[in-house]
């Protein structure tokens, strides 16, 4: 085997085992960036219930994301979190909601022990 050779080899299993120890690092800097995005969506979706609630006093908050976007809400272009409203009871005007975000590929990986992020009509924002 020729010098060039085993620096060739030394630099491959170099890399491989940079790359072996990078990829958590790696994993743990993409669902930080994910879970801040989502924060940040469900902080706009707060805003978007208190406008359609100013806008629409006789129907209180709404508990469908379809009458935010037709408010002006834009959803998060790309996400890795999908995003609801619920709403207890059926009065009017609507007075409380609960929006959360959760993982959108909880399911297909199998995953149970998912973060989820909420927020209710005070505006606070949450994470279990």
């Amino acid at each position: 085997m020729t010098k060039e050779t085993r620096w060739i080899l030394l630099s491959v299993a170099a890399l491989a085992l940079g790359v072996l120890i990078l990829r958590p690092s790696w994993r743990l800097a993409k669902r930080t960036a994910h879970e801040a995005r989502a924060r940040e969506s469900v902080r706009s979706i707060n805003n978007a219930e208190q406008q359609f609630a100013r806008l629409n006093p006789s129907l209180g908050f709404t508990c469908d994301l379809d009458d935010l976007r037709r408010g002006g809400w834009m959803p998060p272009r790309s996400s890795a979190y999908d995003y609801e409203i619920r709403c207890d009871g059926v009065e009017r005007p609507r007075t409380s909601y609960l929006t959360f975000a959760y993982p959108a590929d909880k399911l297909p990986q199998g995953v149970w022990g998912f973060s989820v992020i909420c927020s209710d009509q005070s505006g606070n924002v949450w994470q279990n």
